[in-house]
């Protein structure tokens, strides 16, 4: 019965609207191909935009990677280091594996906030380049508590010259009252610059049985000198910092952020 029935089929016509359908797909798949291949451009720019030049090399970076480095850590990546630096400490992990990183490579990594700097030709920053490079060279000479300290110092002068009262607003409160909801009114790329100030300016109070912060900390380094503050992880992550918001403040004089 079923072979009376297909012999009775005219078959070229379905041959023929297969025929159409398949050539209707290729000519979808060349055209969704092409749309594709003039869009990657496009896509790559808008993907650079959201990230300094430094990180954009780096493939699958996930913002909360990158958001863990600065915010949490309070390590500044902002324009540096160079992407294989920022992206060992980005997959790191953990705050002590960055610090042991910070430590292992601190020369790379002050050279690369050196050349950040030098960079720097907006009449804005120029004020602050020299203090910037001196910390840089005090560290480079081995003086690790004079860098820090300078550092410190150019870190808070940056920070309150650039928001005035608003400072407040991304700074620890000293009674814990202070979120991190500020930060929500940032694009990406000022996240990634601003951020480390929430762990830099933290509060303690030795005085209330506080203890000095192990980690970089704007306060201690000005007001609770030690030798538990003072550390050339510390001087490190200070220059960075200062460097970094250098870098920031000069593309935005310049028109590039």
């Amino acid at each position: 019965m079923t072979q009376r029935l297909t012999r009775n089929i005219d078959f070229s016509g379905v041959a023929s609207s297969l025929a159409i359908l398949t050539r209707i797909s290729e000519a979808f798949a060349e055209q969704q191909s092409a749309i594709i291949e003039n869009l990657a451009p496009a896509l790559a720019t808008l993907r650079g935009g959201f990230y300094p030049p430094n990180l954009r090399a780096i493939d699958d970076l996930d913002f909360k990677d990158v958001q863990s480095v600065v915010m949490i850590d309070g390590i500044a990546l902002y324009g540096l280091p160079r992407s294989t630096t920022a992206e060992v400490l980005i997959r790191a992990g953990s705050r002590s594996k960055r610090r042991n990183i910070l430590g292992r490579r601190w020369k790379t990594i002050i050279g690369d906030c050196r050349e950040v700097v030098r960079g720097c030709s907006s009449e804005v920053v120029a004020p602050y380049v020299p203090f910037a490079l001196a910390a840089v060279d005090a560290l480079d000479a081995g003086h690790t508590a004079a860098a820090q300290a300078l550092a410190g110092s150019l870190v808070d002068t940056v920070v309150s010259n650039y928001f005035g009262n608003a400072r407040t607003k991304y700074t620890p409160h000293p009674q814990g009252k202070r979120t991190t909801d500020a930060y929500d009114e940032f694009t990406v790329r000022e996240y990634i610059a601003f951020a480390p100030m929430w762990q830099t300016y933290q509060q303690f109070y030795v005085k209330d049985g506080g203890k000095v912060p192990g980690t970089f900390s704007r306060h201690a380094t000005a007001h609770a000198v030690s030798v538990r503050q003072y550390s050339k992880r510390n001087a490190v992550q200070a220059i960075m910092f200062a460097c970094s918001l250098l870098y920031r403040l000069d593309e935005e004089a310049v028109g590039l952020a």
